[in-house]
Order: C-alpha cells, then sequence, then structure tokens
C-alpha cells in the first residue's frame, strides 16, 4: 500500500473483533469468494491462506450470534466474473495449456464441462449466498444520477465504480455502515467501518 493511502473508514481487525448481534454487515465478493469457492478448484497461484481461514471463520461467527449480513447485486456480477476467471486458470493449469494459445473464450466454448462448469459453480455460490444473506436493495434510479456524475465521483477516491456504488447503497439504507472485505480501498471510505484480515490495512490505520 503506497504512502500516500489515507485511511478515513474506522478499522477492524476481524482476527481480534468478535461480531455482536446488532451487528449489520454488507459482505463483499472478496469475501463470499473465499466462503463458498471450491478450494480444491483454485490454482496454485490463487488467494493467499490467511483469507481462506479468517474470513470464513468471521462469517461463521456472525451468523452464529445472530447478526445480519447482506450481499449486493454488483458483488454477484463480480464474483460471476471471479468464477469463471478462477475456473479458467485451473483448467489452464490442470492441463498444461499456455494462455496465449488458449484463451477464455476457448475454455467457454470448447473446454469439456468449461462453461457449464462455471454456471454450475456460480449456481451453487449464489444458492448459498441467499442461505446466508439478505439482499442489499439498490435504487437504479440514484445509479443512474451517479453515472450522470461519473466522472467527478470516481476522482474523489480510490474505489472502483462497482465498489463506490455499493457504498452508496450502504449509506441510502441507513442502517448498514458496515463491510467485511479485503479490499483496502474500502479503508478510503469515511462514515463507514471496514472489517478485514489485510495487513496492510491494519499497519496503514496503525500509522494514521
Amino acid at each position: 500500500m503506497s504512502s500516500s493511502f489515507s485511511v478515513k473508514a474506522s478499522i477492524f481487525n476481524i482476527r481480534e473483533s468478535s461480531p455482536k448481534e446488532r451487528d449489520r454487515f454488507l459482505v463483499d465478493t472478496n469475501v463470499w469468494y473465499y466462503l463458498l469457492f471450491p478450494q480444491e478448484l483454485i490454482p496454485p497461484d490463487g488467494i493467499g491462506g490467511y483469507q481462506l481461514h479468517f474470513y470464513p471463520e468471521f462469517l461463521a461467527k456472525a451468523k452464529k450470534c445472530g447478526a445480519t449480513l447482506y450481499f449486493s447485486s454488483i458483488s454477484l456480477v463480480e464474483l460471476f466474473r471471479l468464477v469463471e476467471s478462477t475456473s479458467y486458470r485451473f483448467y489452464v493449469y490442470k492441463n498444461g495449456l499456455d494462455t496465449e494459445n488458449f484463451s477464455r473464450k476457448d475454455f467457454r466454448y470448447s473446454a469439456e464441462n468449461g462453461w457449464q462448469g462455471v454456471l454450475d459453480n456460480y449456481d451453487a455460490i449464489y444458492s448459498n449466498i441467499k442461505d446466508w444473506a439478505n439482499h442489499l436493495p439498490r435504487n437504479e434510479h440514484d445509479d443512474l444520477a451517479y453515472l450522470n456524475n461519473l466522472h467527478d465521483n470516481l476522482t474523489k477516491g480510490y474505489l472502483e465504480l462497482g465498489d463506490q456504488i455499493m457504498i452508496k447503497a450502504m449509506k441510502k439504507s441507513k442502517f448498514i455502515s458496515q463491510i467485511i472485505t479485503d479490499d483496502g480501498d474500502f479503508a478510503t471510505c469515511k462514515d463507514i467501518e471496514v472489517y478485514t484480515a489485510n495487513n496492510s490495512v491494519i499497519k496503514a490505520n496503525k500509522k494514521s
């Protein structure tokens, strides 16, 4: 994380935090992925061990204590791309292929069980998400107004477009200010609580 990174959110280390029944968490895309994507289908260059351990552990604690979890439709779109990307990379690794000669489109259309495998994995993950969490509603008119001022909004911080729309939906709800995420960019948002195991964010917060 760069030296110019400015922490504005309230940061909570999930290794040391205990969720409470009154908590209302929006769960970010990456956390659903760590919890629900089949670990045996993750290639060796995939995610780190801490992500597969601490986030599922914290979500399990949140569910057990009665905290309320939410998912965003934006996350579902991002998650589908992530499922496809991981499935493609695993297929390339497993079959000793070269990404320059075997593209993602090749995987979709010619790989045995390629596209169908992606759909099956995503359907199973989405079904589990609905068991774990409630949908965070968004107003399409609000989204349109935001997009009409896209340039100004994107120059206000480090968040990508989808993440900014999720934050906007959180604040619009007036009852969700907490997010569980490994994405350090959320730490640049004021007036929210970020629950994370990302050491870069935790260290930056201690210096701020």
